[in-house]
């Protein structure tokens, strides 16, 4: 299931030809209508729906667009279309905190941690460390988080 996240009503057709070519399809793909930007989307191909929901967030007319795996077994009604991964960014990291156990504890207070972007070690090498996490969409994005290293309090922005 998928659901066009604005007030105004979505270009059906623009919608359907617009994300099968971004979103490369190989396999057949249906587009239906099941209420006002809310569609049931189809794919023949397994390939292409694990490409898809892997490659989330997604957006069309610079609109987000929530998807929702769906096989069949439930309501379209009782869908809840509040959750999708984002990549964040945590900057301003002591080299101390750049790891996936801060990566785990940041990514706590904003969501369901799904990834903490680090090598087989366990460490982030760069200017910042990046964490996929599923973000509540009915909740204010946080700007940053306070965190204690040591004696040491930093303020650690997110983008």
């Amino acid at each position: 299931m998928m659901m066009v996240i604005t007030d105004k009503e979505a270009n059906r057709g623009a919608l359907r030809n617009t994300m099968a070519r971004v979103w490369q399809i190989e396999g057949k793909v249906v587009f239906k209508e099941i209420e006002r930007n809310k569609f049931l989307v189809e794919l023949k191909d397994k390939a292409d729906k694990k490409r898809i929901m892997q490659g989330r967030p997604w957006s069309f007319d610079k609109n987000l667009i929530c998807l929702q795996d769906c096989e069949g077994h439930e309501s379209w009604k009782e869908m809840q279309f509040q959750h999708e991964p984002f990549w964040v960014q945590c900057h301003d990291l002591p080299f101390a905190g750049m790891n996936a156990n801060t990566g785990l504890n940041l990514g706590k207070s904003m969501g369901e941690v799904l990834m903490v972007d680090t090598d087989d070690s366990g460490v982030c090498w760069g200017s910042f460390l990046r964490l996929r996490v599923m973000i509540d969409l009915t909740k204010p994005l946080a700007r940053g988080r306070f965190l204690t290293l040591g004696n040491a309090k930093y303020w650690i922005p997110f983008k």
